[in-house]
This record gives structure tokens, sequence and C-alpha cells, in this order.
């Protein structure tokens, strides 16, 4: 019994987080749909960590939740504005290193 309650709790929990990101994704609201998101993709990997969803499961809704909530054009309050970066002396402290040999982070 103790064991059926626990796996309720968190059960209902991540349904709920899931629930939210997508009335997030419905309403439009990217900025709160990637929130949800991230405490969505937490209870996810919670609930494969205590065995209430196989890790395949999970990796499957987090992958169809990311692709909704990428799928909501950015909202535009203000214009968009861009800046050009035309090389002078300081650009190439502006980049970051790209390591391509795939041996861990550049250093």
């Amino acid at each position: 019994m103790k064991r059926t309650l626990r796996n309720r709790h968190y059960r209902q929990t991540m349904r709920g987080y899931v629930k939210r990101v997508r009335t997030a994704v419905e309403a439009g609201d990217q900025g709160g749909a990637r929130e949800q998101l991230a405490e969505a993709i937490k209870r996810l990997d919670q609930a494969v960590t205590k065995g209430i969803l196989h890790r395949r499961t999970a990796s499957r809704a987090i992958s169809r939740l990311t692709i909704a909530v990428n799928r909501i054009p950015p909202t535009r309050s203000a214009p968009l504005t861009v800046r050009i970066d035309r090389g002078g002396a300081g650009s190439a402290s502006v980049l970051p290193r790209v390591n391509r040999s795939g041996r861990g982070p550049t250093g």
C-alpha cells in the first residue's frame, strides 16, 4: 500500500507538470513554456529514477514536449535589433572556442 501511494504521488505530480507545459504551449507563452518544460523534465527524470516510468517513455515525452515548445513563434514586444560584427580587433575574443576533437571541453 505504501508503494502504491508513493507511486501515485510521483505520477500525479509528473502529469501536472506536463499539463502545465501543454497549457503554456496552447496559450503561446514561449517564456512560460520553457520554464515549465525545465521543471517537467526534472519530474520525468525523477519518475524514471523511482521506477515509475521506463526511461524510453520519459525520453519520448521530453522530446515531444521540447518540440512543442520550440514550435511556439517568438513574441516580439520590441522591434528586433541585429548587430552585425564586421570582425574588428576585439571580435576574436567574443566568440567561444569550438572543440571539434570530441575530447571534452576546450581549455
